[in-house]
């Protein structure tokens, strides 16, 4: 006898299997909706920002270090696996920034103590060498706090350096006075070398990159002022002059101890010398034109030569200071010492070739 097998129902298990298939998709799809998809979303924004704060931020410091960090965390950035690891090496960046800013700074600051005014690396070769050995320092250091520790060096290497550069200098000019030009603004001031060499040995790099020092190359110019405005000024007398701006109304030192080698005056207060004598009931009056006088003595008149003229207006000028009283409203030409190129300024000045500005004379004690 023959026994059938019965055949096994398959469709509840395929309706299992068919449900919990739907039951995955469902939340694989939820996982995907809800939780890859915005974590990749963030990872692709994470990674765009930062990309563009090290282009905007880092990439744009001219250091080579900078460039080549910003180089590195870009690529970092690309291979990131996730926003925490985007944001954990932007850590980094920001880091990196401040440093390289300093480094920046600092190499600019070489630049700075290195360049003066009238010297610089391209024609001094104590500069140029110190230069060299700096920014090879500054590039040297790795971390912020070794940068921090670099500009206090710099600064006193640099002072050392002009020290010993302008003390060269004026080894090297004969004469014993010397011109000392400085800038900001210009002005150029006559010292004994002596006094100069002190004055470089008491000052940092700041005032000394803006120094040069010559012999005296001069010109005598006029300068034109009324009497009142000078009344103690002689021939032989040390004075500064100053440019007056007109407009700005600013006064700003142009020559420093300079010397005032003549006077002069076409006043008629000057050119005419009267006086009277009494003797007894009789009084006699003289009047004597000055300019007539000197005009009749070159021309031979011995009577003229005779009337001694030498020095007459230092001599009434300073009976003037004596007695504290007189005519202080005429004109006087003083005839000064200066440097050359500060006398080409003066004659543009005096001679209105420029009327926004005036000099002015002043006694120095």
């Amino acid at each position: 006898m023959t026994t059938r097998r019965r055949a096994r129902d398959w469709r509840p298990v395929l309706g299992a299997a068919v449900v919990f298939s739907l039951i995955g998709l469902a939340a694989f799809s939820a996982y995907l909706f809800f939780l890859a998809r915005p974590a990749s979303e963030e990872l692709r924004e994470a990674k765009s920002s930062a990309l563009q704060q090290v282009s905007s931020g880092l990439a744009k410091i001219p250091t080579d270090q900078a460039r080549a960090s910003a180089q590195e965390f870009s690529s970092r950035i690309r291979r990131a696996g996730s926003a925490s690891e985007v944001r954990a090496i932007l850590v980094e960046v920001n880091a990196a920034v401040v440093r390289e800013r300093l480094r920046e700074n600092l190499l600019n600051l070489v630049q700075r103590a290195t360049n003066g005014t009238y010297h610089s690396p391209s024609d001094v070769p104590l500069l140029a060498s110190l230069s060299s050995e700096l920014r090879a320092l500054v590039n040297s250091k790795n971390t912020l706090s070794e940068l921090r520790a670099l500009e206090a060096e710099i600064a006193q290497r640099a002072t050392s350096t002009w020290r010993e550069y302008l003390t060269g200098l004026l080894s090297s000019i004969e004469n014993e006075r010397v011109i000392m030009k400085h800038n900001s603004p210009t002005s150029w001031t006559y010292l004994d070398k002596e006094n100069a060499r002190e004055l470089v040995l008491s000052k940092d790099w700041t005032y000394l990159r803006e120094l040069h020092f010559e012999g005296t190359e001069e010109l005598e110019v006029p300068v034109l002022a009324t009497l009142k405005m000078a009344p103690s000024v002689l021939p032989g007398s040390t004075v500064n002059l100053y440019a007056y701006d007109l407009q700005a109304k600013t006064l700003n030192l142009l020559v420093g101890r300079a010397t005032v080698t003549r006077m002069m005056s076409s006043d008629a207060a000057l050119r005419s010398i009267s006086w009277s004598r009494t003797a007894g009931t009789t009084t006699s009056s003289y009047t004597m034109d000055v300019w007539e006088t000197l005009k009749a003595a070159a021309g031979g008149s011995t009577e003229a030569a005779a009337v001694d003229l030498k020095d007459y207006l230092s001599k009434v000028l300073t009976s003037l200071q004596q007695s504290g009283a007189g005519d202080l409203d005429f004109t006087m030409v003083y005839l000064v010492r200066v440097p050359r190129e500060a006398g080409e300024l003066i004659l543009q000045y005096e001679f209105y070739q420029t009327s926004s500005k005036d000099v002015v004379l002043a006694l120095v004690l």
